[in-house]
């Protein structure tokens, strides 16, 4: 069978969408709590984000310099998995020393929706190495048209907790947040996501 992570020219097939969220729920971190689980279950129902977040990136070269020169152009570029990526840096929020015991599992959900727009600019570009879109409410804009599904759900089982993760994400709350933790789940999202947001465009905080 194909790799449907390495046919990016081509369309996917339902089949391949398929086996593709099922490796992401497997290789996602574990959130602990059955609300973010359902957030996170419901939030990749949709083919489109599992394909974007497959959609692979070539990763760029480094300049030639000094002996490393004929080194760095016999280099083989790169492919670069978005899910790969996000999926780290979730795993590196839920480590954030400033982070209280209970928030842990909203910032991992956090940063792994936080690139989420990028991914999905990636994805409608057709191509790995196309140029990104670098407008940080272009991309807001689109990680909210990702997640707003989810989010509306979440929000019915656990008004607070959905709140929250707006907040952090940059798409609004209701006001039932604590600034203070809004501010530290954040900071965490936003320097484990550094080196993808790096990669595929601009932070998406302004």
């Amino acid at each position: 069978m194909n790799d449907p992570i390495h046919r990016e020219s081509l369309p996917l097939l339902p089949e391949e969408i398929e086996l593709l969220r099922q490796r992401l729920h497997q290789q996602r971190p574990r959130l602990g709590d059955p609300a973010l689980e359902r957030f996170a279950q419901q939030l990749f129902a949709d083919d489109l984000i599992v394909e974007a977040y497959f959609h692979p990136r070539e990763q760029g070269r480094g300049a030639d310099v000094g002996a490393n020169a004929a080194a760095a152009r016999r280099q083989v570029p790169r492919l670069l998995i978005p899910f790969e990526l996000a999926s780290a840096a979730a795993q590196q929020a839920q480590r954030a020393p400033l982070l209280l015991p209970h928030e842990r599992p909203l910032a991992s959900v956090a940063t792994l929706v936080y690139p989420s727009g990028l991914f999905l600019g990636a994805l409608l570009s057709q191509s790995p190495s196309a140029a990104r879109p670098t407008d940080a409410n272009l991309s807001k804009a689109m990680t909210r048209l990702l997640v707003e599904d989810a989010l509306h759900q979440l929000r019915g089982q656990h008004h607070g907790l959905a709140d929250t993760l707006g907040a952090v994400l940059g798409l609004g709350d209701d006001g039932d947040c604590q600034p203070k933790q809004v501010a530290r789940i954040a900071s965490a999202v936003v320097l484990a996501s550094l080196p993808v947001t790096e990669l595929w465009g601009a932070g998406q905080r302004s």
